[in-house]
């Protein structure tokens, strides 16, 4: 800027060139650092239904994500993946298990009840499907039959047979998170004596969110007195989520105290991925 007045010329030039020199300072900057003072939302986290443990501070607010990078979902084109190895299938979730194995329950000579809720803060609830309670036990009177995974316990669902009734044999696992259902994304046990299925497979059942069966029911057999791991993962396009609402177990076709009369099978560790809250 240029001031033809005289007198004021002097003090014109003196004001006007520290001005084109801040302007040509600002645009540099701008150009070295285009980040500077861009308040645009960074772009969001891929959602693929399981994702890596993140730190409780990176946690997505508003989501139901937890630590193990959980979120429910349903979907009918999820598929079940079946794993006989424990540690195959917690590797799978990337170690996001817990395990329930009977073992603070205290027993004496007699099978002892224990409440469907028993381990509703870990957030897993077992109910037997015949309306006869939930049963801890270290042998069920058969030590040979049922040699426990992890002692002294096992458990198998009632109720008792009857001169009418085979007694329990089926088991269903819910899940909670902060006390309301959820879903895991994968669930295992081990199924102790599965040495007649001819006469009944035992096995799992699991369903989504809609009680819609995601695959087929899945079995296991072996040797007497076998202790056999079986686990499945709900996945869809190849990554597991947290699909699995409910799991149906079938544990023979009578009361485990009833091996004369029917295929009897006990169970141990009952094992389920991290609960992921709707």
């Amino acid at each position: 800027m240029l001031c033809r007045k005289a007198g004021s010329s002097y003090v014109c030039a003196v004001l006007a060139y520290p001005l084109v020199f801040m302007g040509v300072f600002l645009g540099l900057l701008a150009v070295l650092a285009p980040g500077c003072g861009d308040d645009s939302t960074p772009e969001p986290r891929p959602d693929r239904g399981f994702r890596l443990p993140v730190p409780p501070d990176e946690t997505d607010a508003g989501t139901n994500l937890h630590p193990c990078g959980l979120r429910p979902e349903s979907s009918s084109a999820m598929t079940l993946e079946i794993y006989r190895s424990k540690d195959e299938w917690a590797a799978r979730l990337e170690g996001c298990v817990r395990t329930v194995s009977f073992d603070d329950v205290e027993v004496g000579a007699a099978p002892v009840l224990i409440a469907t809720d028993r381990y509703a803060a870990s957030g897993l609830v077992l109910t037997s499907a015949d309306q006869g309670g939930q049963f801890v036990h270290t042998d069920f009177g058969l030590p040979a039959d049922f040699p426990p995974v992890s002692a002294p316990n096992i458990f198998a669902p009632g109720p008792e047979n009857t001169a009418t009734s085979p007694g329990g044999h089926r088991t269903f696992a819910t899940f909670l998170h902060e006390g309301t259902r959820a879903n895991v994304a994968g669930f295992g046990a081990y199924f102790i004596d599965t040495d007649y299925p001819e006469i009944k497979l035992s096995g799992l059942t699991a369903y989504d969110g809609q009680r819609r069966l995601i695959g087929p029911f899945t079995d296991t057999r072996g040797p007497s007195g076998s202790q056999l791991f079986l686990g499945v993962v709900s996945v869809l396009n190849g990554e597991p989520l947290a699909g699995i609402h409910e799991v149906e177990i079938g544990t023979g076709d009578g009361w485990v105290g009833a091996a004369s009369l029917y295929e009897v099978v006990a169970l141990d560790d009952v094992m389920f991925g991290i609960p992921a809250g709707f």
